[in-house]
C-alpha cells in the first residue's frame, strides 16, 4: 500500500496543467518600472513550478516584448504576479501557463 501511494504522488508531482491566458495590457498596474500583472488560478501552489509562455509569433510582439522586459515572479497559492521592467505593456499578450504537479 505504501508503495501505491508513493507511486499516486509521484504521479501528481509529475501532472501539469495548462491555461491558455490573456496579459491584457489594462491589467499592468503600477506608475514605474516593475510594472505588475497578478494572474489567478487554482492550480497555484505557493510552490510548485510554473512556466509561462508568451506567444510572441510576430516581429511586432517580439518588439514590444524587448521593450517590456517582462522577467521574474512571486508566487503564492492560487495565483502569480509577474514583473515587466521596462516599458509599462501596452498591447493585450496572449500567452500559455503551465502549472506543474508540484515538487
Amino acid at each position: 500500500a505504501d508503495k501505491i501511494a508513493t507511486n499516486a504522488s509521484n504521479i501528481t508531482k509529475l501532472n501539469s496543467n495548462l491555461a491558455n491566458i490573456t496579459l491584457n495590457a489594462s491589467g499592468w498596474t503600477g506608475s514605474s518600472a516593475p510594472y505588475l500583472y497578478k494572474i489567478s488560478n487554482s492550480k497555484i501552489t505557493a510552490s510548485n513550478m510554473l512556466d509561462l509562455i508568451i506567444n510572441a509569433n510576430t516581429q511586432t510582439l517580439v518588439d514590444a516584448l524587448s521593450s517590456y522586459r517582462i522577467s521574474g515572479y512571486s508566487q503564492s497559492a492560487g495565483s502569480v504576479t509577474i514583473f515587466a521592467w521596462g516599458e509599462k505593456p501596452s498591447i493585450d499578450l496572449l500567452a500559455t501557463l503551465v502549472v506543474r504537479g508540484g515538487l
